[in-house]
């Protein structure tokens, strides 16, 4: 004779114990399925949970990375716009901003402003990129070709303008083909 396989034993012995207590099918069924969706819910809450520790911890990191940041009290003085007119350059992709996890409020990295405008690459960074933690993870991740620099601290490097001219183009073509 074969051996029974583990789940081929326990099917039987369940099928054992239903039949000695002459249970009704649907209600064994809805128990059951009770069971499987608590089971289920309790696996999807500690998921979520360890998912959203780690991208907090993540986005902090990343927020740290692109250094200071201002309120949209202090874009709207700076850039002399409403709040409603720095949201709206934030959805259209005039300007970088972020939320932090749990936060409702968003903040701009001082990096991206030039007295008191907003740098002309960070547009044509985010209409690549996205906005958010998209636009800084790739701004702020060191890379081998530039031997372990970022793309920020290689663009805040102090050289004549011309030279941060050319590697605010490499930078954008490199966006551009990690897009494609």
């Amino acid at each position: 004779m074969a051996t029974m396989t583990r789940t081929a034993q326990t099917r039987d012995h369940l099928l054992g114990l239903i039949r000695a207590q002459k249970l009704p099918v649907p209600d064994l069924l809805r128990v059951t399925w009770e069971r499987i969706q608590e089971t289920n819910r309790e696996n999807v809450k500690v998921l979520t949970d360890f998912l959203a520790s780690r991208a907090a911890s993540k986005d902090g990191a990343l927020a740290a990375a692109a250094g200071e940041a201002l309120s949209t009290e202090a874009v709207m003085k700076l850039l002399r716009l409403s709040k409603a007119g720095v949201h709206k350059a934030k959805d259209e992709g005039r300007v970088l901003a972020y939320q932090e996890p749990g936060k409702r409020f968003y903040l701009f990295p001082m990096f991206q402003f030039e007295g008191s405008a907003v740098a002309a690459w960070i547009p044509a960074l985010i209409d690549v990129i996205g906005n958010g933690f998209a636009a800084i993870h790739f701004l702020t991740v060191e890379r081998k070709n530039l031997k372990g620099s970022s793309f920020l601290k290689h663009i805040q490097e102090n050289v004549p303008a011309e030279v941060h001219g050319a590697k605010i183009a490499e930078m954008l073509k490199v966006a551009r083909d990690l897009a494609a």
